[in-house]
């Protein structure tokens, strides 16, 4: 998770799917992120601590923006069930990384799954967030390879699109 901390982001829901994953797989799941909603990160705290044995989650603090690329790089999935996003810095920076996303259907970010390079589900589908995550935990190098390389591929043709770098040397000159 790479995001401001606040009820917008759902960390506390993504956290109660994970606390609700059946099996022994073992997951770490690490926080980065300023905390803008005292509240909100009071919640979380308590709901990490109600995790099962096998699921750990980490506040890992803010990550300074040179340390982004290089910090996703070792993760297998990145993880934003937000409510809200108009277009969601650290999503595309993560599929840059190579690092699968999974994200609410609240993003502008769609049909990734059949690029492989990660899911966009909506919040109330709470079953297929859940069998996303197990695919997750038993997936084998070999097919996280193939989803890697979707995010780093789907992610490049975001950044190189002609008529997205034609809009911004408008809206900039």
């Amino acid at each position: 998770f790479l995001s401001r901390i606040s009820d917008k982001k759902n960390l506390d829901g993504t956290l109660e799917l994970l606390a609700s994953l059946q099996g022994n797989g073992k997951v770490e799941f690490d926080i980065y992120g300023p905390i803008e909603e005292k509240e909100h990160w009071q919640r979380c705290e308590e709901l990490m601590k109600q995790l099962p044995a096998n699921i750990q989650a980490n506040y890992k603090g803010y990550l300074p923006n040179e340390k982004v690329t290089e910090t996703l790089q070792h993760y297998h999935l990145s993880i934003l069930l937000t409510f809200n996003e108009n277009f969601g810095h650290s999503i595309i920076e993560s599929m840059a990384a190579g690092c699968p996303v999974l994200l609410s259907d609240q993003t502008p970010w769609r049909s990734l799954a059949n690029q492989k390079a990660g899911w966009d589900i909506p919040l109330a589908n709470k079953d297929e967030i859940l069998s996303v995550l197990q695919k997750m935990i038993q997936m084998d190098q070999m097919e996280f390879d193939q989803w890697s390389h979707g995010a780093l591929e789907y992610a490049k043709k975001v950044i190189h699109n002609p008529e997205d770098i034609e809009q911004n040397r408008k809206l900039f000159s």
